[in-house]
């Protein structure tokens, strides 16, 4: 058993020495051999016993485990190496990159420099292209909306000349159309309320013209009442003093107002005429009071202002008519 276990730590030992021998900086430049040398050393270790009862059991181990140290110093140490020497190449490697691209950026630009210009002239056009468009667009915007026509920008990008023009065309009618109408009915309101405020005036003048004639009729109408009054009291008196044999001053009373219950025959034409015009006047003035009082009615249901006036014409008319007629009478008898 003893025999074994020495064979056993010298075969270990061989192959320790042999990872021990190896280049350490491959485990650094070669993928994956860091992973394999790992697991060997932990394999070969592992397979190893040791006596702990005795003194030369535990040196061995000591030094067992001693080895794996120092081959844990080395492969370190090797890569500290490279990591040193790394760290050098790449300072120099970046000097290098900056003298590359401090030599390389400005000869690009330069060699680039007459495409550079191209673009940003193309750039510059399409810019002022679109600008230019969509100026045109606003444009046409603002003409469609003079006439009431409220397009979206896309809407009115979206057409071609054509169609625009065909569009402003008729909105341009349309609006035309409207405000003809708008004109035409804004002018007839116009003329009826000029005609209504015409009819205002000339009813009023009319209702001036009739209050003046109906006046002035009502002082003819008093004039010949104070004229009957006179004439009754002539004949009150010429009654209080009778003239024997006179036939003129027969019945003056009776014949002159006509209130006699029966008829009489005057003696003379003057009580004739002076019953006459009693009577006359008596009814022109019942005709005045029918023409000016509550009792007048126009024909029913008249609308039209035109067929008002006529019969305003008429009442007018009759006023005239009859102020004329007692003129006549006065002129007649007098």
């Amino acid at each position: 058993m003893q025999t074994n276990e020495v064979a056993n730590r010298e075969y270990i030992d061989q192959e320790l020495a042999i990872i021990e021998g190896f280049n350490p900086v491959l485990l650094y430049t070669e993928d994956g051999l860091m992973d394999v040398f790992l697991k060997e050393v932990e394999r070969k270790a592992l397979e190893t016993t040791f006596d702990l009862e005795t003194k030369e059991g535990r040196d061995e181990l000591a030094s067992f485990a001693y080895k794996i140290s120092r081959i844990k110093t080395t492969v370190d140490g090797a890569g500290k190496g490279l990591t040193a020497e790394w760290r050098k190449k790449t300072e120099g490697v970046n000097k290098l990159r900056k003298k590359v691209t401090g030599a390389l950026d400005p000869l690009k630009k330069k060699v680039r420099k007459p495409l550079t210009d191209y673009e940003e002239e193309e750039k510059r056009k399409e810019e002022k292209a679109r600008a230019e468009e969509e100026a045109k667009i606003n444009e046409r915007m603002a003409r469609l909306s003079e006439y009431g026509c409220i397009l979206q920008f896309q809407t009115v990008a979206a057409m071609t000349d054509e169609e625009f023009d065909d569009i402003l065309g008729k909105e341009k009618a349309d609006f035309e159309r409207r405000q003809a109408e708008k004109a035409e009915a804004e002018a007839k309101a116009k003329a009826e309320e000029e005609a209504r405020e015409a009819e205002k005036v000339e009813l009023k003048k009319q209702a001036e013209e009739q209050a003046q004639q109906k006046a002035e009729l009502d002082a003819k109408m008093k004039e010949i009442e104070e004229r009957e009054a006179a004439l009754d009291a002539k004949e009150e008196k010429a009654e209080e003093d009778p003239v024997k044999d006179d036939p003129v001053e027969k019945e003056p009373k009776i014949l002159a107002t006509g209130r006699a219950t029966f008829p009489k025959i005057p003696v003379t034409r003057q009580d004739v005429i002076a019953s006459d015009k009693n009577k006359i006047r008596t009814w022109l003035n019942d005709i005045v009071n029918a023409l000016s009082g509550p009792d007048l009615v126009f024909p029913e249901n008249l609308d039209d202002p035109d067929s008002i006036k006529i019969c305003q014409g008429i009442q007018e008319g009759f006023y005239q008519y009859l102020a004329n007629a007692n003129n006549e009478l006065d002129n007649l008898y007098d």
